[in-house]
């Protein structure tokens, strides 16, 4: 006999597996992960559109006040000069915010993801037994006589993802890439992002052609 058997330690070489209860233990933990990595995408979300969406208008009244000011032109260009921070630091922070909401993305679609797992493996997503005295729901659901309301996967394009996966056996790691490409949250996010720099480079060539025509006018 192996001599860590004898002193009583668990043989190396032997493994019990995962018990039920360890299960559950799991799927409890990512399940509240993926619930908390989804808040922290739109709570960063919410903050990065309030953060650039406030650069952008104090940039944008800077420059109003300032090209309807009777200022003189040598203090107008300095002036008009600082106002190009407020384009510069909003297409900054949206190319430094963006990888902050993928990798909370990534992250949730990873929960998500473990959590379908865990409950194919416990069997949870089988057909519900109601007890003495419970009856049937009003609506049932076309698979597995399920009462909680979900949309089908026609309505959302990661869901048609996991239908397509299970139908074609792909391996994990493809379901987690396929399901990041059509994640909407993260697209919007991308498209959010791209109006601000397009919204603060146009402001920005507004401001540098207000400065050529102050520069100009102070050597006529």
């Amino acid at each position: 006999m192996a001599e860590g058997t004898e002193s009583g330690d668990p043989d190396p070489t032997q493994n019990p597996g995962l018990s039920r209860k360890e299960l559950f233990e799991l799927h409890q933990h990512y399940e509240g992960a993926a619930k908390d990595e989804r808040d922290f995408f739109f709570r960063y979300l919410n903050f990065y559109i309030g953060l650039l969406s406030a650069l952008l208008a104090v940039t944008f009244t800077g420059l109003f006040g300032l090209s309807r000011s009777s200022l003189d032109p040598l203090l107008k260009v300095p002036l008009l000069s600082g106002l190009l921070i407020g384009p510069i630091l909003i297409i900054a922070l949206s190319y430094v915010g963006f990888p902050v909401l993928e990798v909370c993305q990534r992250r949730f679609i990873e929960a998500w993801i473990t959590t379908i797992n865990i409950q194919e493996m416990l069997d949870l997503n089988s057909g519900t037994t109601l007890g003495e005295g419970i009856r049937p729901p009003k609506y049932k659901g076309t698979h597995n006589n399920e009462f909680i309301a979900l949309f089908g996967p026609k309505h959302a394009k990661t869901l048609q993802v996991l239908e397509q996966a299970d139908d074609e056996k792909w391996p994990l790691e493809k379901v987690l890439n396929k399901v990041l490409e059509k994640a909407g949250q993260l697209r919007m996010a991308r498209n959010t992002f791209r109006l601000f720099r397009v919204a603060a480079t146009f402001l920005g060539v507004v401001i540098a052609t207000v400065m050529v025509l102050s520069i100009q006018s102070l050597s006529t």
